[in-house]
């Protein structure tokens, strides 16, 4: 039976530990808008509370889903 050294044992700890971390997010950065009704609803959103932009952004999302929906329906 070969004894591992403590370099051995830490080197494996260390790559667990890094292959099991989540990966990095990419860096958030502020989107280029050229559309008026999305600068529109930035600025709106910009101070407000996070749950309260959480909640919009679902409500958004909920109604975009809606119309591309009814809209591939009619075709």
């Amino acid at each position: 039976m070969v004894r591992k050294t403590h370099d051995v044992i830490g080197e494996v700890i260390l790559n667990e530990l890094i292959s099991s971390r989540p990966k990095t997010p990419p860096l958030t950065t502020t989107p280029s808008v050229t559309d008026s009704f999305c600068t529109y609803l930035m600025e709106t959103m910009k101070n407000l509370p996070n749950n309260i932009k959480i909640q919009w952004e679902g409500d958004i999302l909920a109604l975009v889903f809606a119309a591309k929906k009814s809209t591939v329906q009619k075709i």
